[in-house]
């Protein structure tokens, strides 16, 4: 990070990006940035990831000080750790820290290839004693002067992706590029256990986590909504993209957000209001018992109040967003919910998600799809997750996901909304099933809780593997790869993901493969 040198003193820019200026979208362009929940104190800190290319672009994998959530304003504060990527330069990457009084120690280290075409594995040792970084396992750069005993706060990690105007620092900048990403492919961290460890310098970490980023673990990271000056991006939610077992950071003007290579008219928009309402409508468009508040909140800043009008008049109000989709495609549209004790939702009134699907005149095609209710008899004052599935049926032109709050008579009461997802598959445009005779899978019970059985019927002798995907093809959890499966076997998933952790209601799929045959069979998950 730059600081600007005004005669013989550093005006600290109160400007940094954890400054916490929150969004309101003035900012010419859209960037992203990821960051953990937890702060970390020492230990050794790595990620394989592709950088953004282009002059006036940067990308990121750093450790911060967010001293400002702990009531504190001043650059006496700072504690920083970077590893910094400068699209303007094809065979260099910036190492820096910055310790009290925002004193920056840049270097700019030249890696010997171009780190925005290929991934390579970047890390830095923090420890008491010293600061090292590494590239692929190779030290490039070494610390421990006196000024590494002021790097001692706890700090959290980051990645970003962003346009600074300093031209002298990252080049002159033209938006015809855009739009452009970083690609992480996974971020480790480990331990600083001196003398007990069993990697990095002298044996001393070990590896406490690592996230492959196969999903976003809402657990260990956040999505930021944020900017500060002398920076030409906001950051947005949209921005932070897991697709195909990467997390992408993507640095977009304001009408073409997100990934290029998802379907732009199937990426929900401001999924936690951390935008506001914008993105999304209202129907009937004179109701107006909803409004975007700032507890409680799930993740972020933000939820959206549903409540009650008390009018004596029964209704429904949407709150929703249009797609355009293509006949059977299959969508989930999740999220969560929360009802408090202080104003719990009261009567028959009832809360829950809908999928509609519309002809060209706007009429409604088949049945709406609706996830279970939130009702006066719900669980109050915790989160509770919905899910809604629907395939878009022949004849499709648009459809709606929408949170509904319907109004009965006088009743009242209130919901909150929080952490919506949209998604969707047509799996046989993403996997290759050819016509097999010698092989079948069968799941059961199918949708299920607890635990699903697996049975698997097969000829075939050699690799098999059995894997668990999401509708955005992303695998979740490996359960058989390799082996000679040939006869009949019992098998079972848990609901739980590579890591152990629970996953989210809603569409899986059990890909099973060896030789030339690919199986599936799609899986409900409930909770």
């Amino acid at each position: 990070m730059k600081n600007i040198n005004i005669g013989n003193k550093y005006w600290v820019q109160l400007l940094f990006f954890l400054f916490m200026v929150p969004v309101v979208e003035g900012k010419p362009f859209r960037g992203g940035e990821l960051r953990t929940y937890e702060s970390y104190r020492y230990g050794r800190f790595e990620v394989s990831m592709r950088s953004a290319p282009g002059s006036g672009v940067l990308s990121s994998f750093f450790t911060y000080r967010d001293f400002w959530s702990e009531g504190l304003t001043g650059s006496e504060n700072w504690n920083e750790i970077d590893w910094e990527y400068l699209g303007v330069h094809g065979d260099k990457a910036q190492t820096n820290y910055i310790t009290q009084g925002e004193w920056n120690h840049e270097q700019l280290i030249t890696v010997g290839f171009n780190p925005h075409e290929d991934f390579h594995v970047y890390a830095f040792e923090w420890t008491p004693e010293y600061l090292a970084f590494f590239i692929d396992d190779d030290l490039v750069r070494y610390e421990d002067g006196y000024h590494i005993d002021s790097l001692y706060h706890y700090q959290k990690i980051m990645m970003n992706i962003w346009q600074p105007t300093y031209i002298e620092w990252v080049g002159e900048f033209d938006e015809d590029i855009l739009p452009v990403y970083a690609f992480y492919d996974w971020v480790k961290y480990y331990a600083y256990v001196p003398g007990t460890g069993n990697t990095g310098t002298g044996n001393d970490f070990i590896q406490l986590w690592e996230d492959d980023f196969d999903y976003w673990d809402t657990d260990r990271w956040e999505k930021a909504t944020h900017t500060f000056d002398n920076n030409n991006v906001d950051f947005i939610e949209e921005n932070v993209v897991f697709h195909d077992g990467y997390m992408i950071l993507c640095m977009t003007t304001p009408d073409n957000t997100g990934y290029g290579n998802e379907d732009p008219e199937h990426v929900l928009l401001n999924p936690g209001f951390e935008s506001g309402f914008t993105n999304w409508s209202v129907w009937p468009e004179n109701l107006t018992n909803y409004s975007v508040v700032t507890e409680p909140v799930l993740h972020g800043d933000h939820s959206l109040k549903l409540f009650g009008q008390n009018t004596g008049t029964t209704n429904s109000i949407a709150v929703y967003q249009t797609f355009n989709p293509s006949p059977g495609e299959e969508f989930t549209f999740s999220g969560s919910v929360h009802s408090a004790s202080d104003d719990p939702i009261s009567g028959d009134n009832t809360a829950f998600l809908e999928l509609t699907f519309f002809d060209g005149n706007w009429g409604v095609l088949g049945d709406q799809p609706v996830s279970s209710s939130i009702t006066s008899s719900s669980p109050a004052d915790q989160w509770l997750p919905l899910t809604v599935s629907g395939t878009a049926p022949n004849g499709v032109v648009s459809f709606n996901v929408a949170m509904i709050f319907k109004q009965m008579n006088n009743a009242g009461g209130s919901v909150y909304f929080d952490d919506l997802g949209l998604f969707y598959s047509e799996l046989s445009t993403n996997i290759d099933i050819p016509p097999v005779n010698h092989t079948a899978l069968h799941v059961y019970p199918n949708p299920f809780n607890k635990r699903t059985i697996i049975q698997i019927k097969t000829q075939i002798l050699g690799s098999v593997r059995l894997a668990i995907v999401n509708m955005l093809g992303q695998r979740v959890k490996k359960i058989v790869s390799g082996g000679a499966y040939s006869g009949e076997h019992t098998l079972s998933w848990d609901g739980t993901n590579y890591n152990g952790k629970e996953m989210p209601s809603g569409v899986y799929f059990a890909i099973l493969e060896g030789g030339s045959m690919v199986e599936a069979e799609k899986i409900i998950l409930l909770k």
